[in-house]
């Protein structure tokens, strides 16, 4: 197949990748959004890519849940404007994922990257960092900033949680617990593990996955 012909059937399937995206077929908006993303037959894009997965993400895709997390995480200077990290509304497509039944995979890796962004006060806050649960949460009386969807996610996610809370912690202002945040998740007294419950011996680190940021485009 020579190289204009292959051009040209990539520009074919971009334009139906289109047609069908601007009909709302998510599963088109996640393939022409990572077109953008990596410049696959399209310019390079990284604002239109976050458009198109974020149109899918709503749908409940849960990949496009997965790379939108990912770009709202990191945030990308582009030629005339920026796409600014935005962590809290990322943790948030990201507990969507983690909540989906349809794949383990897709749920372990976004239970990954939220506890590698576990850290930050608006991930913390934003859900239970150990089941990606959004309702229902209660926040560490110690640092009233981290939830946690009870004792069981706490205690397990207890050994990562342990150096944010003395962090969230300092950083924290007045002894309230935040507007709107249910009863509080008793918190250690240092170093002890949280009240009533055993930290883990020796915890191991969770594996974290990593989400592939190019889909392969096969032409015929």
């Amino acid at each position: 197949m020579s190289e204009a012909t292959r051009w040209f059937r990539m520009s074919e399937a971009v334009r139906w990748f289109r047609l069908a995206a601007d009909q709302g077929q998510a599963v088109a908006q996640v393939s022409l959004a990572v077109l953008h993303s990596a410049g696959i037959g399209v310019p390079r894009d990284p604002i239109e890519a976050a458009r198109l997965f974020r149109l899918a993400a709503e749908q409940g895709q849960a990949s496009a849940q997965l790379f939108l997390g990912q770009i709202l995480f990191a945030g990308e200077p582009v030629a005339g404007s920026v796409l600014p990290a935005a962590p809290g509304e990322a943790a948030r497509f990201l507990a969507q994922a983690a909540q989906q039944t349809g794949g383990e995979a897709s749920r372990l890796e976004a239970l990954a990257l939220l506890s590698a962004h576990a850290q930050e006060p608006a991930v913390a806050s934003a859900c239970c960092i150990g089941c990606g649960q959004t309702r229902k949460l209660k926040a560490c009386s110690k640092c009233l900033t981290a939830k946690f969807c009870g004792a069981v996610c706490q205690r397990r996610m207890w050994p990562m949680h342990k150096q944010s809370c003395k962090t969230f912690t300092a950083a924290a202002t007045g002894g309230a617990a935040q507007p709107g945040a249910k009863p509080a998740v008793p918190a250690p007294a240092a170093p002890a593990a949280p009240t009533a419950l055993t930290a883990p011996t020796a915890p191991t680190a969770p594996t974290l996955a990593t989400v592939p940021v190019v889909a392969a485009v096969r032409v015929a």
